[in-house]
């Protein structure tokens, strides 16, 4: 096994210095190929990927995390990346059942018109997300 892993290993990492020369991995193919994104990843993002994933961003939690305040930077940012280079935008968490804290408190009604207030916001703000 252990003859195996070296050049296994380097097989691999030939191929991610390829990728990253040649341009994303799914380019021109029918394919997606996408990873979680975050500010700290916009550097060479695109090189690799052609499907943007806001991470936490794109939690309801983190856009909203006080009744009423909605915090769309860092969504807003992962989408625009998105748009700007023609990748496909995927929530990664539309719902959550821990994210807000404050929708615990509320009852059902309340929070079914919550989610719902929620999901009309998603889809105004990023209306070609998927």
């Amino acid at each position: 096994m252990l003859k195996l892993r070296y050049p296994l290993t380097l097989v691999l990492l030939l191929g991610a210095c390829a990728s990253a020369v040649a341009g994303p991995i799914a380019a021109g193919k029918q394919r997606v190929l996408g990873s979680a994104y975050s500010p700290q990843q916009a550097q060479g993002f695109t090189n690799y990927w052609n499907a943007d994933v806001p991470e936490n961003a794109g939690k309801w939690g983190s856009v909203e995390a006080v009744r009423g305040q909605m915090n769309w930077g860092p969504l807003d940012e992962a989408y625009q990346l998105a748009k700007r280079n023609h990748m496909q935008f995927q929530f990664h968490c539309g719902l959550w059942a821990q994210q807000p804290t404050w929708v615990r408190n509320l009852p059902p009604n309340e929070q079914l018109a919550a989610i719902e207030h929620w999901f009309a916001a998603i889809a105004q703000r990023s209306p070609t997300s998927t």
